[in-house]
């Protein structure tokens, strides 16, 4: 997959939002983010963290941050080297 983003910060905010949405935005995002870019994914879904992010983290090849914030909330980081 051939990825030629330009964008070097992005904040995606996909709480209230259900599967696929949070999934299909990080992928958009992930494909606009510029090589040394970082992707800030906030969401309060868990499924997104346990198969979105995983998935999301394969298909682009990255190592996510992942930070439980606590009350069902979290921040994954993933960085574009």
């Amino acid at each position: 997959m051939a990825v030629s983003g330009t964008q070097t910060r992005i904040v995606l905010d996909t709480t209230g939002l259900v599967c696929p949405y949070p999934f299909l935005r990080a992928t958009k995002a992930l494909e606009d983010l510029a090589v040394g870019g970082e992707l800030e994914l906030v969401t309060d879904n868990e499924a997104t963290v346990n198969s979105s992010v995983p998935a999301l983290a394969r298909r682009f090849q990255l190592v996510p941050e992942i930070r439980d914030e606590g009350s069902g909330r979290w921040r994954v980081v993933f960085r574009r080297p």
